[in-house]
């Protein structure tokens, strides 16, 4: 077991919570998506985020952690948010539309977390870089599909 810095499990916690509704959120835009260029990318970005959030349990595990996923209400008002707004449209330049908003409010919330544990080790940070890397990729792919 690795030596426990809180700093490193808060951030790793962040990473979990955020990789999490990463996956969730691609997940569920997939089952609606009709566009196959559209349903590749999404489910491209929910493999990675899955990748993310085992490997920051895993970290979690290392410094004798249990992740906390996100709460349910914040799983249920994630999935009635796309439910609500894929009602009436679900073109790939709506659906892209709306991840780019998500992926801009989840890069907002990675970076605080980020500066707000900002002593943490090499394998932390590098995880929270991936993620908001991930973020600022998917919020760019999207852009191909607005009209």
């Amino acid at each position: 077991m690795i030596e426990h810095n809180h700093q490193d499990t808060d951030l790793l916690q962040e990473v979990f919570k955020g990789a999490s509704i990463g996956e969730r959120g691609a997940g569920l835009m997939l089952e609606k998506a009709r566009d196959g260029g559209l349903s590749a990318k999404l489910t491209d970005y929910m493999r990675e985020y899955m990748t993310i959030k085992q490997e920051a349990a895993q970290q979690l595990a290392d410094h004798g952690q249990t992740p906390t996923p996100p709460g349910m209400t914040e799983r249920h008002a994630q999935w009635l948010g796309i439910q609500l707004e894929t009602l009436m449209d679900k073109t790939p330049a709506h659906m892209a539309e709306i991840r780019m908003e998500d992926n801009v409010k989840n890069l907002i919330k990675d970076i605080e977390a980020i500066k707000r544990n900002h002593d943490t080790s090499q394998p932390t940070r590098e995880l929270a870089g991936r993620l908001v890397r991930l973020e600022n990729d998917s919020f760019n792919a999207m852009k191909t599909y607005l009209s």
